[in-house]
C-alpha cells in the first residue's frame, strides 16, 4: 500500500462511469458495515407486549452501538457465551451428564424460561443460574426439569429466526471485501482509511459470529413453567435470616434475581452512560419525551416479566477477559494500518495518529480498572452510597419535621451538595440501588468514555472528509489477471 504515503496526484470526489468512484467506495462500505453489524446481533426474548417497532428500534440502537464501538458488541457476546459455558459445567456437575447444552443456556439466558407462581402473584423470566437455583432447592425436580427446561434442541432452533440468507449475503459480502483489500495492498493501490475501519469491524463481526453461534436470534415464544410457590415461599428455600428474606424481598426484576447478583463494574459503568445517552436523546429530540410519556401512560396497564436488557454486559473473568482484550486489539489495531497513509492535511495525520493511540491505549485503562474495581471493591463502594443515601435520607425527614427550624449555611451547603452526589450515583430512572456508583466512579468512568468517543468519533469523521483530497490509486480497481499464475 506504498501509494497511500505519497501525495502526488491527488484527486477529490470522483465519478464512476469507469472503474471505481467515490459513491462505490461508500456504498461498498457501508452495505459491508451495516450488513456485518445488522446480522450478527441476537437480541434477548422480548417482554410480550413488545410490538415489532420496538424490537426494530432496539435492535437499531445496539447497530449504532456496535459501529460507534464494534467492541462493546464483542463484549455482550463474549459475556453471555461465559455464562452460558459456566451453566452447562455447573449443571454437568449436577446431573453427571450433558444434556443441558450451550443451546440450552443461551436460550435461558436471553429470556426463553419463565415461572408463573400461585394466588396471581406473577409470570417472570428465568435465566439459566435462577434455574440451577430452582433445582438445587427442590422447587422443580429432575423430572420436572427433564420435562420442562430439557427442550429438543430442534424445539429451540425452530424458534431461532436468524435470517440465513441475510448471513450469507453479510458473510459473502464480507470475504469479497477483505478479499479485494488484500488485492489491494498486493498490487500497491491505495486503500481508503474508511476501509481500513471496515476491515476493522469485519475482525469485530467475525468474533461475535463465533461466540454467537448458539445463541438463537428473534426468538419470541417463551416456555412459560407453572411452579406451586409464592415469592414468599421461593424466598424461604434457601436458609437466611429475615433482614435477608426483607432485602430480597424488594426486587427490580425478577423475585430471583439475588440468586446472581453478583455486579461487575464494566456493566456498571456501561449501563450508567446509556442511561446518559437516552437522557441526551430525550433532550435534543422533543418527538422521544412524547413518546415516552405516551409509553409510561401505556405501561400502567402492561406487566413486566423482567426481561434482561439487552444493554446489560455480563461479567468477563479470567480467559474469557484475555480473548475480548485480544479482539479488542486486532479490531483497535486495525487503525495502525494508516499510520503512514496519505491525509489531506498533517494536522489530521497527527490526530488519526493520537486518537488510535487513545483507543488502543483505552485497554490499559481497562486492565486498571479491572483491578481497582474487583467485585469485593465495588461492592464496598455501593455500600457507602447505600449509607450516605441513608444518612440523607434522615436529614431530610429531620428538615420536614421542622419546617419552621434554621440551618446553618453550611447545613444548607452539605444537604444540596449530598442531594448532587446522590443523582450523580445513581442515574437510572427506576432508581434501581443494585447501579449505585461512586460519584468518583461515575465522574471518572464518564470522562473517560467522553475521551473515548471523541476519540472514535474524529476516526469515522476523518474516514469521511479524507475523500476531498485522495490518492489517485485509491480510484484504480484491481487488474485480477495479474493475480493470477501464469502457465506456460
Amino acid at each position: 500500500m506504498s501509494s497511500n504515503t505519497s501525495s502526488n496526484a491527488l484527486q477529490g470526489w470522483t465519478p464512476s462511469p469507469e472503474g471505481r468512484g467515490s459513491l462505490d467506495i461508500l456504498w461498498t462500505c457501508f452495505a459491508t458495515i451495516f450488513l456485518s453489524t445488522w446480522s450478527a446481533i441476537c437480541l434477548n426474548v422480548p417482554e410480550p407486549y413488545d410490538t415489532i417497532r420496538t424490537h426494530l428500534v432496539r435492535k437499531t440502537w445496539i447497530t449504532i452501538i456496535s459501529i460507534l464501538g464494534p467492541e462493546f458488541l464483542a463484549g455482550y457476546a463474549l459475556g453471555e457465551w461465559q455464562a452460558a459455558r459456566t451453566s452447562v459445567q455447573l449443571f454437568h456437575a449436577l446431573r453427571q451428564d450433558d444434556r443441558w447444552t450451550l443451546r440450552h443456556a443461551f436460550f435461558a439466558n436471553m429470556g426463553g424460561f419463565a415461572m408463573r407462581l400461585t394466588n396471581g402473584e406473577g409470570t417472570y423470566f428465568l435465566d439459566a443460574p435462577q434455574i440451577l437455583w430452582l433445582v438445587k432447592h427442590n422447587a422443580v425436580s429432575m423430572a420436572r426439569f427433564e420435562e420442562c427446561f430439557l427442550l429438543d434442541l430442534k424445539t429451540i432452533d425452530d424458534r431461532n429466526k436468524a435470517d440465513s440468507f441475510v448471513r450469507v449475503l453479510a458473510v459473502g459480502q464480507a470475504l469479497w471485501f477483505t478479499i479485494q483489500i488484500i488485492a489491494r495492498g498486493a498490487q500497491g493501490l491505495a486503500v481508503t482509511t474508511l476501509e481500513v475501519t471496515v476491515i476493522g469491524i469485519i475482525v469485530n463481526s467475525v468474533v461475535v459470529y463465533y461466540f454467537w453461534k448458539n445463541k438463537p436470534a428473534d426468538v419470541e415464544s417463551i416456555e412459560v413453567i407453572e411452579l406451586d410457590f409464592t415469592i414468599e415461599q421461593l424466598l424461604r428455600l434457601e436458609d437466611s435470616d429475615d433482614e435477608v428474606r426483607r432485602t430480597r424481598r424488594s426486587y427490580f426484576r425478577t423475585p430471583l434475581e439475588f440468586v446472581d447478583d453478583k455486579t461487575w463494574w464494566c456493566s456498571l459503568i456501561y449501563t450508567y452512560l446509556i442511561n446518559i445517552l437516552k437522557g441526551i436523546f430525550r433532550v435534543i429530540l422533543p418527538w422521544r419525551r412524547n413518546h415516552n410519556k405516551h409509553n409510561s401512560e401505556i405501561s400502567k396497564n402492561k406487566v413486566s416479566l423482567g426481561r434482561r436488557s439487552d444493554n446489560d454486559v455480563l461479567p468477563l473473568t479470567g480467559r474469557t477477559l484475555a480473548i475480548a482484550t485480544g479482539c479488542s486489539i486486532a479490531f483497535l489495531g486495525t487503525n495502525f494500518i494508516a499510520w503512514h497513509f496519505h491525509f489531506p492535511t498533517s494536522t489530521e495525520r497527527l490526530l488519526w495518529r493520537v486518537c488510535s493511540c487513545i483507543l488502543l491505549g483505552s485497554l490499559v485503562g481497562l486492565v486498571g480498572a479491572e483491578w481497582a474495581y474487583s467485585r469485593d471493591n465495588v461492592a464496598k463502594m455501593q455500600a457507602q452510597v447505600r449509607q450516605r443515601r441513608e444518612t440523607h435520607r434522615e436529614d431530610e425527614k429531620q428538615r420536614r419535621r421542622a419546617p419552621g427550624a434554621k440551618f446553618s449555611s453550611w447545613q444548607s451547603i452539605r444537604f444540596r451538595y449530598d442531594s448532587l452526589m446522590l443523582n450523580i450515583c445513581n442515574n437510572s430512572p427506576e432508581g434501581n440501588p443494585a447501579l449505585d456508583v461512586s460519584p468518583v466512579f461515575a465522574i471518572g468512568g464518564t470522562a473517560a468514555f467522553a475521551v473515548y468517543f471523541c476519540a472514535r468519533v474524529y476516526i469515522i469523521v476523518e474516514d469521511l472528509i479524507a475523500f476531498r483530497a485522495m490518492p489517485q490509486s485509491a480510484f484504480y480497481t484491481v487488474d485480477w489477471w495479474t493475480l493470477l499464475p501464469h502457465l506456460g
